[in-house]
C-alpha cells in the first residue's frame, strides 16, 4: 500500500478553503535531455497533478514546470487548470458580489 501524497497549502477554487490537499493522481511529461557539445545531461517538462479538497471534496487540477537543474526546488510555480479563477466585473458593489 502506498502512502498518501499531499501538496502544500493550495487555495480551492470551488469552497475557497486554504490546505494541504490529497494528490490523487500524476502525469508527468518529464524528458530526458542531452547535449552532446557540453556533456550535460538534464530532465525537465512539464508535470499534471490532481488535488481532491479536504473541505468539500472538489478536485483542482493543476500543473508546474520541472527542471532538474533548477536552483530552489521550494520555488517550483503551480498553475491552477481547474477549477478557472472566476473573474469579476469591476465596479460592482460588494452585495451584488
Amino acid at each position: 500500500m502506498t502512502d498518501k501524497r499531499f501538496s502544500g497549502k493550495q487555495e480551492c477554487g470551488h469552497c475557497g478553503n486554504t490546505a494541504p490537499m490529497e494528490i490523487i493522481g500524476e502525469y508527468s511529461q518529464v524528458r530526458d535531455y542531452d547535449d552532446p557539445r557540453s556533456g550535460l545531461s538534464w530532465e525537465a517538462g512539464p508535470v499534471y497533478e490532481v488535488l481532491v479538497c479536504p473541505a468539500c471534496h472538489g478536485v483542482v487540477f493543476r500543473s508546474y514546470y520541472w527542471h532538474d537543474m533548477a536552483i530552489d526546488f521550494s520555488e517550483v510555480e503551480y498553475k491552477v487548470l481547474y477549477p478557472a479563477e472566476s473573474s469579476t466585473l469591476t465596479g460592482l458593489p460588494d452585495s451584488i458580489k
